[in-house]
């Protein structure tokens, strides 16, 4: 370590001697790269690494470009520990200016790669907390990636505890707390917050911290009186932390500041809040001048948001501007419209965008504020882009649906007032943009995967990272004794595949390539030409609905109320479907009143032809709706056969969004047609199913293919073929099983596991799912309803039948095998589960009340609509007269060998 430090304190020297010459002549690159070069030539990388380093961090705003190009423009890679140690400290270098300029998604990535390093081939005596993971923590935190902010977080907590620095374990818990915070998990935060408060040192930086966290968090909730002693507590401490190199304290000050303004904007003492918000963004330019901008942009957009509360719309609009100016400089130009090409992922510039558009609206300049709101969305797209974890971009996409509302609003009344066929597709592009953006990307990434080079040793490593998490989430569900220790494993090896998918990305583009914007005519031309599309959006004011086809959107409705007929719509699904069949048939006319309510509200005022296909798009609670059993008519009648379902007048099919559906449309599948059936009566630990037998049997009569029934159908079995097969039939039960709960479905032996598909080059034309509520699920708003047939449909099914509710056994028997038995023709699914249902209601007419959709509306199919291929089963009299031909045939042939017999 001593002769690190005097190579250090050489090349310090160094810098001193360049810094005199550049006040005697402009001479520094020069001299700077006589040196340089002087280190190259006697191949001394620590020393060249360091002068480098050295020489940018001295204006390190300006020489930012210089730092990063350290790593490509030395000669060679690190040999011994004082060259890794050097190579350790750029990356970190690298990632503490980035973070200072704002540059976060860069920054990011140099503390990925500081950390990689690291771990790979750790570096004794080297503080791996504070210089890597508590900043890398911190960057996604700022970013919004709360899983991995978390993991790195809870990894920095635990080497400090380890280590037994009470200092280290304090200020992790802060963190940590942060994060909790962001995610508006506010117990989390205060419990985090209380435990570094207990092992910091009084009156230390990471205190005035832990103090200013607190007042953030009974801001939040509301408890005005602690936030205030917490927030006045913080800045006494942080006013008499001494001033030293490498300790932020101004930079702690203006949080404390800030947290104080946000106190007074919630006691609506504005006065007192643009005091606080102003005297924290005075300490960051005095003392960071074009540093820390992210933090003042921050700044500028608190003090916006504080006018726009005031109606002062023409103020509020120039701190955005300010705001929106750090971060695209071109902006501040008059009247500067960004371009989607200059906008990037970063929270506060969505923010000043958001902000922006507010302070338009109320100068009443509607369409710059529309233009505004969808700028915004593209860069929170932006931003999703950036996130590993599924679970992190729902949150997002859930907190973007106000978002959307707020455009949907703004394009609909602009609309109403031109009727202009742009504000028309504007409303059809925020709509899509609220619905499956997650899924969408699964998609693609499964379209990309099954056409990437599989022997490419970057993704057989994926490959061997996805099955070792597999692994370890199979034990977790399966609450295996070690749970713990799982986790740890999972986490981590997550974290690690996070880092190899910026690999992937790199190497397959396209598997993460999803647009920000899309053409929505070139969008509506995807669509097939007997088509009409419904496109539903359900916010909290206001639900839409918009009619499209080939030429785009025809018509558009506007229905208030949004989020009691929403509730209405769940509690309608709970009572006639979820709950049995009790509610409907004890109160037919009660359904059938409530049916026709939904119809009225969702499909009578839009023009459907009658002969065309109606691709249904739901949003929110819509999406649990079975439309085939909504009633058309007001005029109840006492016989369910005489009920005028939607599904007598029209056949309907749906669509996760019109993007989804696209992709499904020309998603590859297999050459091979295989058909492969499981079929389990008695799955183990769970009731029977009796008629499972029968389903089975109503399949082989009009299918051929593979099946395999009770314990054939083993977990091993299914795992093993399953990603062979073209026509994918599955009945079973289907529940959540352990701790968080984890969508399985029961085979004979095992649970199979909804995460277990992801590892499977899996392109199914069609997956049939005759088991409880397959498409039933949890509804995440801005994204759409979590179910089995969602996760089959990301994994690459390319259509996909399942169940809105407990199948009824003996109904799903009989229309699985109808459907089948049209499929078998040439039928689309959608036809073919549409006729079936017909054919039910037909057939059935000796117990009125099998007319009730409880018995016949459960299925529903989302996907392609190109006909399935199969290998029909041939009719017995058809198979009789090729028996009987080949049996003439081969008589013939006898008796001809015969008569050349006697002839010779």
């Amino acid at each position: 370590m001593l002769l690190k430090l005097a190579r250090i304190l050489l090349c310090s020297f160094m810098i001193v001697g360049h810094a005199a010459a550049i006040t005697r002549q402009d001479s520094l690159p020069h001299l700077l790269q006589r040196d340089l070069d002087s280190l190259q030539k006697a191949n001394d990388l620590e020393q060249w690494l360091y002068l480098r380093m050295d020489y940018a961090v001295e204006k390190p705003a300006a020489r930012l470009p210089y730092l990063l190009s350290t790593s490509t423009q030395a000669w060679r890679q690190p040999k011994d520990e004082y060259e890794r140690q050097a190579w350790l400290d750029l990356l970190t270098y690298q990632g503490y200016y980035q973070m200072l300029a704002g540059q976060i998604i860069g920054s990011i990535q140099s503390y990925e790669a500081a950390y990689k390093y690291y771990f790979d081939q750790p570096l004794p005596h080297n503080d791996i907390v504070e210089f890597v993971l508590k900043p890398l923590g911190n960057n996604y935190t700022r970013l919004g990636d709360y899983a991995r902010a978390e993991f790195i977080l809870r990894k920095s907590l635990e080497i400090s505890e380890a280590e037994k620095d009470a200092q280290k374990m304090a200020a992790s818990c802060c963190n940590l707390a942060v994060a909790a915070l962001t995610q508006e998990k506010y117990d989390t935060a205060k419990t985090y917050g209380r435990r570094g408060l207990q092992y910091v040192q009084r009156n230390s930086g990471v205190d005035g911290l832990l103090h200013s966290l607190m007042a953030d968090v009974y801001e939040k909730t509301n408890q005005l009186d602690s936030a205030q002693f917490y927030v006045q507590r913080a800045i006494q401490v942080l006013k008499q932390v001494p001033v030293t190199k490498g300790v932020d304290v101004y930079y702690w000050q203006t949080s404390a500041l800030e947290a104080a303004g946000n106190i007074a904007l919630k006691k609506k003492e504005f006065q007192a809040a643009a005091k606080a918000y102003g005297a924290a963004l005075q300490l960051l330019q005095q003392h960071y001048g074009a540093t820390r901008k992210r933090e003042q942009a921050r700044l500028y957009v608190k003090l916006g948001n504080l006018y726009v509360l005031q109606q002062q719309g023409v103020k509020a609009t120039a701190l955005y501007n300010r705001a929106i100016e750090i971060f695209i400089p071109t902006a501040a130009q008059q009247n500067y419209l960004p371009r989607e090409q200059q906008l990037y992922g970063e929270y506060t510039l969505a923010d000043a965008l958001q902000g922006k558009a507010k302070a338009l609206q109320l100068q009443q300049q509607h369409e710059t504020a529309l233009q505004y709101l969808l700028l915004t969305f593209i860069v929170e797209r932006k931003l999703q882009r950036e996130f590993f974890n599924r679970q992190t971009k729902l949150i997002h996409q859930q907190a973007s649906k106000q978002l959307a509302e707020t455009a949907m609003d703004e394009a609909f009344a602009l609309w109403q007032a031109t009727k202009q066929t742009k504000y028309a597709n504007m409303l059809l592009q925020i709509s899509e943009w609220s619905k499956a953006q997650a899924l969408q990307e699964e998609i693609n990434q499964a379209i990309a995967y099954s056409r990437a080079n599989r022997k490419d040793s970057l993704l057989i490593k994926q490959q061997q990272l996805q099955q070792a998490i597999t692994y370890h989430e199979r034990e977790i569900a399966n609450a295996s004794g070690n749970a713990a220790q799982h986790q740890k494993s999972r986490d981590e090896l997550n974290y690690s595949l996070s880092l190899l998918k910026e690999q992937v990305k790199a190497k397959y583009p396209a598997m993460y390539s999803n647009e920000q914007t899309f053409n929505v005519d070139e969008l509506c031309k995807a669509l097939p030409a007997n088509v009409q599309a419904v496109s539903y959006f359900a916010g909290t004011q206001h639900m839409y609905a918009l009619l499209l086809n080939q030429k785009g959107v025809q018509h558009i409705t506007r229905i208030d109320s949004a989020s009691a007929k929403l509730q209405q719509m769940r509690t309608f699904v709970e009572t006639y479907f979820h709950n049995g069949p009790s509610a409907m048939m004890n109160a037919p006319k009660q359904y059938y009143t409530q049916a026709h309510e939904m119809y009225r509200w969702l499909l009578a005022g839009l023009p459907l032809q009658t002969g065309k296909t109606i691709l249904l798009v739901p949003d929110g609670n819509i999406g649990y709706l079975p439309f085939d059993a909504l009633i058309t008519s007001p005029q109840f009648k006492e016989n369910p056969q005489a009920w005028p379902y939607f599904i007598k007048q029209h056949i309907s099919t749906q669509a996760y969004s019109l993007q989804t559906f696209v992709q499904q449309q020309h998603q590859p599948s297999k050459a091979v047609k295989n058909v492969l059936g499981f079929f389990i009566s008695q799955p183990k630990g769970m009731p029977a199913i009796p008629a499972v037998k029968k389903e089975s049997e109503a399949m082989q009569q009009f299918v051929q293919g593979d099946f395999y029934n009770d314990e054939r159908a083993t977990r091993q079995l299914f795992t093993e073929r399953m990603a062979g097969a073209d026509v994918l039939h599955i009945s079973t039960h289907a529940s959540l099983l352990g701790d968080p709960p984890v969508l399985a479905l029961h085979m004979a032996d095992d649970p199979f596991y909804l995460f277990e598909l992801y590892q499977h080059n899996f392109h199914p034309q069609l997956v049939v799912l005759s088991a409880c509520k397959t498409g039933d699920g949890v509804l995440a708003e801005g994204e759409g309803i979590i179910s089995l047939s969602r996760e089959f449909a990301a994994s690459g099914a390319r259509g996909i039948i399942a169940g809105l509710w407990n199948v009824n056994d003996a109904a799903a028997a009989q229309l699985t095998g109808d459907m089948y038995k049209y499929l078998s023709t040439g039928k689309p699914a959608f036809a073919a589960l549409h006729q079936a249902k017909l054919d039910w209601l037909t057939k059935e007419t000796a117990n009125p009340s099998l007319q009730l959709p409880y018995y016949w509306a459960m299925l529903t199919y989302v996907g392609h609509h190109q006909p399935v291929e199969l290998i029909a089963v041939r009719p017995l009299v058809w198979t009789r007269w090729v028996a009987g031909i080949v049996a003439i045939g081969l008589l013939l042939w006898v008796w001809m060998r015969k008569c050349i017999f006697r002839k010779k």
